[in-house]
């Protein structure tokens, strides 16, 4: 009688099945990389704005300061829940693992381990949400008066002109064309604006972007390409946004926009110079970056 061919495999051959599968996995996700489009880089481009705003025309993101009261209201409403869910996921894994031999009493012992997770969970975010409340909130009146400064600054200025002007000053002229003769279509998009709280009554603004390139090469299905984007201020004290009626707030958006409008610049001559650049004090690392397999890990 024969003996089965599948008994005659020996550790050698499991090794070298398991090389080979080692060595094609990276190929496959490689190949799944490299379907990801990169511009070719384009002497001439025409530009486009986009703002994103919520259902009340408003630019979005966060714009309102709280207070310390509400900071621990909302850090426990929300912390609380979280972390009671997290606790109780946790307390079932604990539970399955040690309660295995408590055969006839396994269902309450679980139970009880989920009970213990959900409660010590609820309990650390909700101390954890209030911590953070008092730590970053605000004085009430303080608080009112930053909201208020942020109001004003956002009906004082066009966003989408700020950004078109700031993209059309860090791009050089001659590669700028208004037509359809363009050879790609260049999108900056301002997405969010939030203000941010910090210990010590400082704040800070952070602005969220991002750069999409849209291009069709003759015979092929339109391509884009996005890259994304994110400018934090500095951190300063409450009173020193507010001086002025908020000069601050103003002066530290119109250079997180031109700031922004630079990186993007930048960014379209690494992809025509087809140079990925390093991350600097003053410059995140480039959009592009060379085509490596190992760059997924």
């Amino acid at each position: 009688m024969n003996p089965n061919p599948l008994c005659e495999l020996t550790w050698r051959d499991t090794l070298a099945s398991f090389l080979i599968l080692t060595l094609l996995l990276p190929s496959t996700w490689g190949c799944a990389l490299f379907r990801d489009p990169i511009p070719p880089g384009f002497d001439t481009i025409s530009i486009q704005v986009e703002v994103e705003r919520d259902k009340k025309g408003s630019i979005e993101g966060d714009l309102r300061a709280y207070s310390t009261l509400k900071g621990v209201l909302v850090g426990a409403l929300t912390g609380a829940p979280s972390f009671a869910i997290a606790g109780g996921a946790g307390g079932l894994g604990v539970g399955v693992v040690t309660c295995s031999a408590t055969f006839i009493f396994y269902p309450f012992c679980v139970a009880g381990t989920v009970f213990v997770g959900f409660v010590g969970g609820a309990i650390v975010g909700l101390v954890g949400g209030v911590t953070i409340g008092i730590i970053g909130g605000l004085p009430s009146e303080v608080a009112k008066q930053t909201t208020a400064a942020l109001a004003r600054m956002e009906e004082n200025r066009s966003f989408d002109e700020d950004l078109m002007t700031a993209m059309r000053n860090a791009i050089p002229q001659e590669k700028q064309l208004d037509s359809a003769d363009a050879m790609a279509i260049v999108t900056a998009r301002l997405e969010e604006f939030d203000l941010r709280q910090h210990s010590k009554d400082r704040l800070s603004v952070r602005l969220s972007a991002s750069m999409v390139q849209t291009w069709q090469v003759p015979g092929e299905k339109r391509k884009e390409k996005i890259c994304d984007y994110r400018y934090d201020s500095e951190k300063k004290d409450a009173t020193t946004w507010l001086a002025d009626s908020g000069v601050a707030f103003r002066e530290s958006v119109t250079l997180g926009i031109e700031t922004f409008a630079r990186w993007m610049n930048r960014d379209l001559e690494a992809f025509a110079t087809t140079t990925a650049l390093e991350e600097t004090e003053q410059d995140p690392a480039s959009c592009f970056k060379e085509r490596h397999w190992y760059n997924l890990f």
